[in-house]
Protein backbone atom coordinates (compact mmCIF):
# COMPACT_ATOMS: atom_id res chain seq x y z
CA UNK A 1 0.00 0.00 0.00
CA UNK A 2 2.88 2.33 0.69
CA UNK A 3 4.26 1.81 -2.84
CA UNK A 4 0.94 2.80 -4.39
CA UNK A 5 0.74 5.84 -2.14
CA UNK A 6 4.23 6.93 -3.23
CA UNK A 7 3.31 6.59 -6.91
CA UNK A 8 0.17 8.65 -6.42
CA UNK A 9 2.20 11.37 -4.68
CA UNK A 10 4.81 11.32 -7.49
CA UNK A 11 2.08 11.60 -10.13
CA UNK A 12 0.43 14.47 -8.24
CA UNK A 13 3.77 16.23 -7.89
CA UNK A 14 4.44 15.77 -11.61
CA UNK A 15 1.00 17.15 -12.49
CA UNK A 16 1.61 20.23 -10.32
CA UNK A 17 5.00 20.85 -11.97
CA UNK A 18 3.47 20.49 -15.42
CA UNK A 19 0.63 22.92 -14.56
CA UNK A 20 3.08 25.45 -13.20
CA UNK A 21 5.54 25.19 -16.09
CA UNK A 22 3.03 24.91 -18.90
CA UNK A 23 0.01 27.06 -18.79
CA UNK A 24 -0.66 26.22 -22.45
CA UNK A 25 -2.97 23.78 -24.15
CA UNK A 26 -3.85 20.34 -22.87
CA UNK A 27 -1.77 18.74 -25.69
CA UNK A 28 1.32 20.56 -24.47
CA UNK A 29 0.55 19.46 -20.92
CA UNK A 30 0.14 15.85 -22.12
CA UNK A 31 3.46 15.89 -23.99
CA UNK A 32 5.21 17.35 -20.95
CA UNK A 33 3.69 14.68 -18.79
CA UNK A 34 4.99 11.94 -21.16
CA UNK A 35 8.46 13.47 -21.14
CA UNK A 36 8.49 13.55 -17.35
CA UNK A 37 7.30 9.93 -17.19
CA UNK A 38 10.09 8.83 -19.55
CA UNK A 39 12.66 10.54 -17.42
CA UNK A 40 11.43 8.83 -14.29
CA UNK A 41 11.02 5.36 -15.88
CA UNK A 42 14.08 3.12 -15.93
CA UNK A 43 15.74 2.79 -19.32
CA UNK A 44 15.14 -0.49 -21.19
CA UNK A 45 18.18 -2.72 -21.48
CA UNK A 46 19.18 -4.58 -24.63
CA UNK A 47 17.98 -7.86 -23.13
CA UNK A 48 14.56 -6.48 -22.26
CA UNK A 49 14.23 -5.01 -25.77
CA UNK A 50 15.19 -8.39 -27.31
CA UNK A 51 12.70 -10.27 -25.14
CA UNK A 52 9.93 -7.82 -25.99
CA UNK A 53 10.71 -8.20 -29.71
CA UNK A 54 10.68 -12.00 -29.46
CA UNK A 55 7.33 -11.96 -27.67
CA UNK A 56 5.93 -9.70 -30.38
CA UNK A 57 7.25 -12.01 -33.16
CA UNK A 58 5.91 -15.13 -31.48
CA UNK A 59 2.49 -13.64 -31.03
CA UNK A 60 2.37 -12.85 -34.76
CA UNK A 61 3.59 -16.28 -35.93
CA UNK A 62 1.22 -19.20 -36.50
CA UNK A 63 1.54 -22.05 -34.02
CA UNK A 64 3.48 -25.09 -35.25
CA UNK A 65 1.79 -28.44 -35.75
CA UNK A 66 3.10 -31.49 -33.92
CA UNK A 67 4.78 -32.74 -37.09
CA UNK A 68 6.45 -29.37 -37.69
CA UNK A 69 7.77 -29.41 -34.11
CA UNK A 70 9.11 -32.94 -34.67
CA UNK A 71 10.87 -31.91 -37.88
CA UNK A 72 12.37 -28.86 -36.18
CA UNK A 73 13.71 -30.99 -33.33
CA UNK A 74 15.17 -33.51 -35.81
CA UNK A 75 16.89 -30.71 -37.72
CA UNK A 76 18.40 -29.35 -34.51
CA UNK A 77 19.59 -32.82 -33.49
CA UNK A 78 21.10 -33.40 -36.94
CA UNK A 79 23.04 -30.13 -36.69
CA UNK A 80 24.37 -31.08 -33.26
CA UNK A 81 25.77 -34.41 -34.49
CA UNK A 82 29.48 -34.38 -35.30
CA UNK A 83 30.46 -34.67 -38.97
CA UNK A 84 30.96 -38.31 -39.97
CA UNK A 85 34.25 -39.41 -41.46
CA UNK A 86 34.49 -41.94 -44.27
CA UNK A 87 35.44 -44.69 -41.83
CA UNK A 88 32.56 -43.94 -39.46
CA UNK A 89 30.11 -43.93 -42.39
CA UNK A 90 31.47 -47.30 -43.53
CA UNK A 91 31.19 -48.75 -40.02
CA UNK A 92 27.60 -47.52 -39.65
CA UNK A 93 26.73 -49.10 -43.00
CA UNK A 94 28.31 -52.39 -41.96
CA UNK A 95 26.37 -52.43 -38.71
CA UNK A 96 23.14 -51.97 -40.64
CA UNK A 97 23.91 -54.66 -43.21
CA UNK A 98 25.28 -57.28 -40.78
CA UNK A 99 22.59 -59.57 -39.47
CA UNK A 100 22.97 -60.86 -35.94
CA UNK A 101 23.27 -64.62 -35.52
CA UNK A 102 20.05 -66.04 -34.20
CA UNK A 103 20.22 -69.02 -31.91
CA UNK A 104 17.75 -71.74 -32.76
CA UNK A 105 15.52 -73.03 -30.03
CA UNK A 106 15.23 -76.74 -29.39
CA UNK A 107 11.78 -76.76 -30.98
CA UNK A 108 13.00 -75.13 -34.18
CA UNK A 109 15.94 -77.56 -34.32
CA UNK A 110 13.53 -80.47 -33.96
CA UNK A 111 11.28 -79.11 -36.69
CA UNK A 112 14.25 -78.53 -38.99
CA UNK A 113 15.48 -82.08 -38.41
CA UNK A 114 12.14 -83.64 -39.22
CA UNK A 115 11.50 -81.47 -42.24
CA UNK A 116 8.27 -79.90 -41.07
CA UNK A 117 9.56 -76.37 -41.41
CA UNK A 118 8.22 -74.46 -44.34
CA UNK A 119 10.69 -74.30 -47.18
CA UNK A 120 11.18 -71.54 -49.68
CA UNK A 121 11.18 -74.01 -52.57
CA UNK A 122 7.67 -74.99 -53.57
CA UNK A 123 7.30 -78.65 -54.53
CA UNK A 124 5.10 -78.75 -57.57
CA UNK A 125 3.80 -82.31 -57.76
CA UNK A 126 2.39 -84.85 -55.38
CA UNK A 127 5.14 -87.30 -56.37
CA UNK A 128 7.81 -84.80 -55.30
CA UNK A 129 6.06 -84.36 -51.95
CA UNK A 130 5.83 -88.12 -51.47
CA UNK A 131 9.51 -88.61 -52.32
CA UNK A 132 10.47 -85.85 -49.92
CA UNK A 133 8.53 -87.50 -47.09
CA UNK A 134 10.06 -90.86 -47.89
CA UNK A 135 13.56 -89.38 -47.77
CA UNK A 136 12.80 -87.79 -44.41
CA UNK A 137 11.55 -91.11 -42.99
CA UNK A 138 14.43 -93.13 -44.48
CA UNK A 139 17.12 -90.89 -43.01
CA UNK A 140 16.69 -92.48 -39.59
CA UNK A 141 16.43 -96.11 -40.79
CA UNK A 142 19.40 -98.02 -42.20
CA UNK A 143 19.39 -98.92 -45.88
CA UNK A 144 17.68 -102.27 -46.52
CA UNK A 145 18.59 -104.35 -49.55
CA UNK A 146 16.06 -106.07 -51.76
CA UNK A 147 17.14 -109.52 -50.55
CA UNK A 148 16.53 -108.62 -46.92
CA UNK A 149 13.10 -107.30 -47.83
CA UNK A 150 12.31 -110.47 -49.73
CA UNK A 151 13.38 -112.75 -46.88
CA UNK A 152 11.38 -110.70 -44.38
CA UNK A 153 8.37 -111.03 -46.63
CA UNK A 154 8.91 -114.78 -46.92
CA UNK A 155 9.10 -115.17 -43.15
CA UNK A 156 5.77 -113.39 -42.81
CA UNK A 157 4.25 -115.53 -45.51
CA UNK A 158 5.55 -118.80 -44.05
CA UNK A 159 3.45 -118.14 -40.96
CA UNK A 160 0.44 -117.68 -43.15
CA UNK A 161 1.42 -120.56 -45.50
CA UNK A 162 -2.00 -122.14 -45.33
CA UNK A 163 -3.53 -119.17 -47.01
CA UNK A 164 -0.76 -118.22 -49.47
CA UNK A 165 0.20 -119.77 -52.80
CA UNK A 166 3.66 -121.20 -53.15
CA UNK A 167 6.02 -119.45 -55.52
CA UNK A 168 8.83 -120.96 -57.55
CA UNK A 169 11.45 -119.43 -55.31
CA UNK A 170 9.83 -121.02 -52.27
CA UNK A 171 9.82 -124.42 -53.93
CA UNK A 172 13.49 -124.02 -54.79
CA UNK A 173 14.40 -122.99 -51.25
CA UNK A 174 12.53 -125.98 -49.81
CA UNK A 175 14.40 -128.38 -52.07
CA UNK A 176 17.72 -126.86 -51.09
CA UNK A 177 17.01 -127.13 -47.38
Amino acid sequence: MSKNFLRIEENAATDEIIHEVFAGSSVAKYMAKLAAAEQQAPKATGVSKYIARQIQLQSQAEPFSGFANYLAKQAILARQQPALTGVSKYMAKQLLSAKPAVELSSVSKYLAKHGTLEKNVVEATGVAKYMHRQEAMNKDTPAVSGVVKYLAKQNLQSKDAAFAKTTGVEKYLRKQA
